[in-house]
């Protein structure tokens, strides 16, 4: 730990040197590096703790600013956030072969104020879907789904319809916000656009943003899996 100096030397012919001298300072690990994950596990200010209640209609998460509500689908079915009570105008869908799954089984594996987790599966006589996810505190949601034939399928596709007073702007991004390589755009027409990790849409107040960690598992041998189509209502 502390400063650091290092020197390069760089010969030019037989006798001639170019030198080079470079300081840097290495700090201290940081924390999380060190300790152990049940020490993390505890929600960080300003971020309240997460509040998960079940009832015959399904598990309502909420966090700051944040509340998700899932039912007899895979995934939400609704989104309020930062004082708009709906973000949805449509439960996201999964679509196979251009179809809705639709109703699933879904269940709350586990919650705290940390984490709440959950596992659905939907099935037909041409797939079978197991699905995990999770939601955070801070509002992360993230879903590990898994899609076996049965017989030939030929896509598998997310649908997120937003309200059309909250789909005004898009953000996408190669490397994560404020990583460079990103663009901000009025959603004035269709935008149909090569693969990126994160994409949001919104308004001034507020929006989703997907993220992904790489294009050949979410669109294989797809040039332009994205697509975002602003309507009147959504």
């Amino acid at each position: 730990m502390g400063e650091y100096r290092v020197q390069l030397l760089g010969l030019v012919g037989k006798d001639s040197a170019i030198p080079s001298e470079r300081r840097f300072m290495r700090s201290e690990p940081p924390v999380w590096l060190t300790q152990p994950d049940d020490v993390m596990d505890k929600v960080l200010p300003p971020f309240t703790a997460l509040e998960t209640k079940q009832n015959a209609a399904g598990v309502t998460i909420s966090c700051w600013g944040r509340t998700y509500q899932f039912g007899e689908r895979l995934l939400p079915m609704s989104i309020a956030s930062s004082g708009a009570p709906e973000l949805l105008s449509t439960p996201i869908a999964l679509l196979v072969d251009g179809k809705d799954v639709g109703a699933a089984s879904l269940a709350l594996k586990s919650h705290s104020a940390v984490r709440s987790e959950l596992a659905g599966t939907a099935e037909t006589d041409q797939f079978a879907i197991g699905h995990e996810s999770w939601v955070e505190y801070d509002g992360v949601m993230f879903h590990e789904i898994t899609v076996r034939a049965k017989k030939a399928v030929a896509s598998v596709s997310l649908q997120v319809s937003l309200r059309r007073e909250h789909a005004k702007y898009t953000h996408f991004a190669s490397g994560g916000f404020g990583a460079g390589g990103g663009f901000t755009e009025e959603l004035t027409k269709p935008l149909k656009m090569s693969f990126y990790p994160v994409v949001w849409v919104g308004d001034f107040e507020r929006g989703l943003a997907w993220f992904c960690e790489g294009g050949a598992d979410i669109a294989p041998g797809q040039p332009q899996p994205i697509l975002i189509t602003p309507g009147k209502k959504r």
